[in-house]
This record gives structure tokens, C-alpha cells and sequence, in this order.
């Protein structure tokens, strides 16, 4: 994933994520233990992606049982569903056109 343009990374004081002020990002952290808000920068907050989460995870329990081998895929396209949803019928068109017409035309 590719962070180079984002102008600040958020998360909870996860251990493995510290890193990320040491590659040179801006990162902000919030204590779950105290709130899920920062109290000193109302900004700076972790709802967006706990409320993404929720999201592919309850689509993720329509679907049933995944594939330990196809996590990453699956995951991706609930994500490319979530992002897309206004416009999928022509998102998916486009890939169609691009991946599979031009090979046809080949």
C-alpha cells in the first residue's frame, strides 16, 4: 500500500505500527484503553476505519467461510465493492473492456 501521499497516518498504539514516525510519516496514535477520540485534537480519531472494518467484516459473514489462500483477493474486491458501489455497472465494464476485449482483439 502505497502511503507516500497521505498527510497524516492514524492508528492505536499498536507496537508494530511505531515504525511509522521513524520512515518519516506523520503519525498520530490513539489510546483505546482511554477513548477512541484524541481528546486534544477531536481530528484525530479512529471511527473511520473501526466503522470500515465493521463494514467488510459483516459482508465478509454473508459471504461464509473464506480461503485462508484467497484472503488478500477476496478482501480486496469487498474494499473495490465498498468504493465503487455508485458506480459499479460501469467500473466493471471498464474492466472488461480492458482486460478481456483487448485480448480478444489481439
Amino acid at each position: 500500500m502505497d502511503l507516500t501521499n497521505l498527510q497524516m497516518v492514524i492508528t492505536d498504539e499498536w507496537r508494530p505500527y511505531q515504525i511509522l514516525s521513524n520512515l518519516g510519516y506523520n503519525h498520530q496514535t490513539i489510546k483505546h484503553k482511554d477513548n477512541f477520540v484524541r481528546q486534544d485534537n477531536p481530528l484525530i480519531h479512529t471511527q473511520t476505519i473501526e466503522n470500515r472494518w465493521g463494514i467488510i467484516k459483516s459482508k465478509m459473514r454473508k459471504r461464509g467461510k473464506f480461503s485462508r489462500n484467497n484472503f488478500h483477493l477476496q478482501l480486496k474486491e469487498i474494499i473495490w465493492r465498498i468504493l465503487n458501489k455508485d458506480y459499479i455497472q460501469e467500473k466493471l465494464l471498464e474492466i472488461v473492456v480492458k482486460y478481456f476485449l483487448v485480448r480478444i482483439l489481439k
